[in-house]
């Protein structure tokens, strides 16, 4: 229960004034969720009240904490924040990621750091392995003395069965989307025991009522198998089972109809009716069963049900040893680089390079209400969690896969690592963890480090452990507050049972020394590794003019995390769920670099700026071409001087637009070019150009899609970038990509 637990706050933490201001926001932010889940622009009422919460107990938090002696949580080594590689298709600012969380962990670090002694410092320096810190961090009194508790959304039957009635109400004046939103709201709230809720099975078969009576029979079929698995009253099955038969006819699948036609008749022997009822229902079935008997029919193909925009093939086939991979790519390691992407054939634009499921993914607090948990799509008709309300999936395979493994551990503590300040980085560390069972985990041990035998698999966990850390390039003030966070989260796994029991043991036994080693070095690993998760705000169908990428969560992607950076990259990363998808943006030879944009892009952001960013984010020196020769940002091109490509070596020459004579002799090779041909190959490309934007402009978006990618090729064929037409072709492409993954048509609000 969350209100005793902030009762009992000043016993549990140092400053606990602090602690209580933000567990009290954490419930006010998920009263608010609940409160317009599903609702008309749900997303943007909810974003702008948490803000106006957040803003109203962190003005309360300053007011407390400006006197002599008070905590400021602006250490930069506290400083646990989301910076994964930017999204290359769109590069846009991202402030909601980079910002900074208040919540009760920072001052708590702060504490225990100021407590310890000399001695204790110099102990924890001198110790070698992620392993030994967490142990070393573990047995500090300071850390032991910290309780843990349940922080999350309990369900509540009272507000279930209110918003039931409201949706019955609605539903007898014919409002079905409304009712829609009631009942999902009324399911979201209703409690489960024993995994079976009879509550969400009525609120899911009068949902699917209003979904059979708007002509949406998939979506119906699927709250029929979500109301008879939750437990839905046997004296009513009969009406359930006729829907759904009356659903498989309007879908042209007879022979299921048929069956489930069937199935009324056995279910009318429970039924809770009079003789004159169940006779008059025995007969509309049996009359139903007759046509089967008197008509030929042949069956329509299954459809699928799913949200998910749907996978492209990989181009020229999977790779054998990087399965995720297209065959066009290879991977090479050096001592300098490490290990990075290249192209094993030529690749051309618009080339599908990789397809690949995270290994982990966390959808981000402020979509709990809108997108599913588990694969991130944005949910239609909710599955709720069978133990908290404040997190919601799209279907049941999705709820069962998250239930069975990585919510099971953290339902009940959601929202205290919320309210603890845990960034998206660390939130993605825990869940590569909990991802797995402990016994999972200790399976892999003897491999980890290793290379693999076979395949390079995304779904191997060793895959996962190998990814770059750079933990011999931290110091140990950096290394202490992530190791006390490792420990944190060891202890909420324990707390939650993840070992088999809730013993919070004084010493850490071999199996959680592990664990907490582990968690360690995830937290050191995700910030070099992971990949955001993103969406296509629209404002039409087909309509890219002020389209925006927003922000879903962020996931673990071991084959795409091979894929080195350049400010010019050569791929454009788009989503289906959370499963990433990479296409090639440019024309790439044989050999060649794969790269992507782990942030800056030269077009946006000059020389210095990019990197400085690399350097302090990414801990390396960009080499790549644009920084190298020092390519202008987009404002700064001058198309005064074009740089042809070289007909011999396809080096670029230099070639002023006041020139008069059509040949130039390579400085590089020496040979003598003509660019009369170049020049008649520009003058094509720029109607080429203008006649795919007007497709974009009309949506006509594959179309114009296919004739700026054939453009962009032949710009590519005698021009050397950074040039400005084949920059904004290129940039004309990237938006066509993004429609074809997550996307969301945002209303227009009155």
């Amino acid at each position: 229960m969350i209100a005793p637990y902030l009762s009992c706050l000043p016993l549990l933490f140092p400053g606990a004034q602090y602690l209580q201001l933000v567990c009290c926001s954490a419930y006010r932010r998920l009263e608010l969720h609940l409160q317009w889940r599903g609702t008309p622009h749900a997303d943007g009422r909810w974003l702008a009240a948490q803000r106006a919460a957040d803003s109203s107990w962190l003005r309360r938090v300053a007011s407390r904490s400006s006197g002599p002696g008070s905590v400021t949580p602006a250490a930069s080594y506290f400083q646990l924040r989301f910076s994964s590689p930017a999204a290359a298709a769109m590069p846009l600012e991202r402030p909601e990621l980079d910002e900074e969380r208040a919540g009760f962990f920072r001052p708590f670090s702060q504490s225990v750091m100021r407590s310890l002694s000399a001695d204790q410092w110099t102990g924890f320096c001198a110790l070698s392995s992620d392993e030994q810190r967490v142990a070393f961090v573990y047995e500090l009194p300071e850390v032991r003395q910290v309780a843990l508790q349940h922080v999350y959304k309990e369900k509540d039957e009272t507000e279930a069965r209110a918003r039931k009635d409201e949706g019955n109400k609605l539903f007898s004046e014919g409002n079905y989307p409304a009712a829609m939103r009631c009942y999902s709201q009324a399911m979201a709230k209703a409690p489960y025991k024993d995994g079976v809720s009879e509550l969400v099975a009525v609120c899911a078969a009068n949902r699917s009522a209003c979904l059979y009576h708007t002509g949406k029979h998939q979506r119906c079929l699927a709250d029929i198998e979500l109301a008879l698995l939750s437990g839905y009253p046997t004296a009513l099955r009969y009406k359930v089972l006729d829907r759904r038969a009356r659903s498989l006819m309007a879908l042209r699948r007879f022979t299921e109809a048929k069956t489930a036609f069937q199935s009324v008749i056995k279910a009318l022997d429970d039924a809770s009716l009079g003789d004159g009822k169940q006779m008059h229902w025995q007969k509309e079935v049996q009359k139903m069963l007759a046509l089967f008997e008197k008509s030929k029919y042949t069956d329509a193909d299954p459809q699928p049900h799913s949200w998910l925009p749907p996978l492209p093939a990989l181009t020229a086939g999977a790779n054998q040893m990087y399965p995720a991979a297209s065959k066009k790519v290879a991977v090479r390691e050096t001592a300098e680089e490490g290990r990075f992407a290249v192209s094993a054939q030529p690749v051309a634009v618009g080339d599908v390079l990789v397809v690949e499921k995270p290994f982990a993914a966390v959808l981000r607090p402020e979509k709990y209400g809108t997108h599913c948990l588990h694969c991130h799509v944005r949910i239609r008709d909710c599955v709720p969690c069978t133990v908290c309300s404040g997190v919601l999936f799209c279907s049941l395979p999705c709820r069962e896969a998250a239930l069975g493994s990585y919510h099971r551990v953290e339902c009940r503590i959601q929202e205290l690592l919320y309210a603890s300040g845990m960034s998206v980085t660390c939130l993605l560390s825990l869940r590569l963890t909990t991802r797995l069972s402990v016994e999972q985990l200790l399976a892999a041990r003897p491999r980890l480090g290793q290379p693999p035998a076979g395949p390079y698999s995304g779904q191997d966990y060793g895959a996962v452990y190998r990814l770059v850390a750079h933990t011999d390039r931290r110091t140990p003030e950096t290394l202490f507050p992530l190791t006390l966070m490792a420990v944190f989260m060891l202890r909420c796994l324990q707390f939650q049972g993840y070992f088999g029991d809730e013993v919070d043991t004084a010493v850490l036994d071999d199996p959680r020394r592990f664990v907490g080693g582990l968690l360690l070095h995830h937290i050191q690993l995700v910030p070099y590794n992971a990949h955001e998760v993103a969406e296509l705000r629209m404002k039409g169908h087909n309509n890219l003019d002020g389209s925006e990428s927003v922000f879903l969560g962020a996931a673990v992607y071991p084959t795409l995390a091979l894929f080195n950076h350049s400010c010019d990259p050569g791929i454009v990363r788009y989503f289906s769920g959370n499963t990433v998808i990479a296409r090639a943006i440019k024309n790439i030879e044989k050999g060649d670099l794969i790269a992507e944009n782990y942030g800056p892009i030269f077009t946006q952001k000059p020389l210095r700026e990019r990197l400085q960013y690399l350097r302090e984010r990414y801990e390396f020196e960009c080499h790549c071409t644009p920084c190298t020769e020092m390519w202008p940002t987009f404002e700064e091109m001058d198309n005064s001087v074009l740089k042809f490509k070289c007909t011999t070596c396809k080096r670029p020459l230099p070639v002023s637009t006041e020139t008069m004579t059509p040949l130039f002799t390579c400085q590089h090779c020496g040979h003598e070019t003509n660019i009369m041909k170049a020049l008649k190959v520009l003058q094509d490309t720029d109607a080429a150009y203008r006649a795919g934007m007007r497709d974009l402009e009309t949506g006509e978006l594959t179309r114009g899609m296919q004739t700026l990618m054939s453009n962009l090729s032949r710009l590519d064929q005698c021009l050397y970038p950074p040039y400005r037409d084949y920059h904004l072709c290129q940039q004309a492409i990237r938006k066509v990509m993004l429609t074809q993954g997550n996307k969301f048509i945002a209303e227009n609000k009155p």
